[in-house]
């Protein structure tokens, strides 16, 4: 589309999309739309188009990339096309915050039918509401709060959910708090 080859930066870019959840139809239109592709079509005399985004995950890169980051942080695995496109669209278009998409993923019957110990699920709210390993004594009183039943996943998860650490990482993905 641009009558050469790739340049290595603006390859890592596009292919970094792509990773990150866009289709290769955000792929195509972000060509389509360049300064590059426009400078071609003129000299050739022709218009550049355009291609329509019909998948809900191409509407917000950042936002794929939050949702993709909770399946990786989550439920342990590599996103599907049909989950990103449904969780996007539950923000774009429902007004889903951070703390409800999270809270679907981290009670969802897949990640429930891991069957994580106190001491695993802990771990996996600190990756993905504080993007870091638990520290010995955050991790030690996490654990004893639901091993002593002070405090029950739910509101273990409503902590997390409301962290200051967390909606920092939401906000840097432009995703709604609350």
């Amino acid at each position: 589309m641009m009558g050469r080859a790739s340049d290595t930066s603006g390859k890592a870019y596009w292919v970094g999309l792509m990773a990150d959840g866009q289709s290769i139809a955000a792929v195509i239109r972000g060509f389509l739309g360049s300064e590059e592709f426009a400078g071609l079509c003129a000299a050739a005399g022709v218009e550049p188009g355009s291609l329509p985004l019909t998948e809900a995950r191409d509407r917000s890169p950042d936002l794929t990339r939050f949702v993709g980051r909770l399946y990786t942080e989550v439920l342990g695995r590599q996103w599907d096309s049909d989950g990103l496109n449904h969780w996007c669209t539950q923000a774009l278009d429902n007004g889903y915050t951070a703390h409800q998409l999270a809270a679907n993923f981290v009670f969802s019957d897949e990640f429930t039918q891991q069957n994580h110990d106190n001491g695993d699920y802990v771990v996996v709210l600190y990756r993905a509401f504080m993007g870091r390993q638990p520290e010995a004594e955050g991790y030690a009183y996490w654990v004893g709060q639901l091993d002593t039943g002070a405090k029950n996943r739910c509101e273990v998860f409503d902590w997390f959910a409301s962290s200051p650490e967390f909606q920092q990482i939401a906000q840097s993905f432009g995703v709604r708090i609350v």
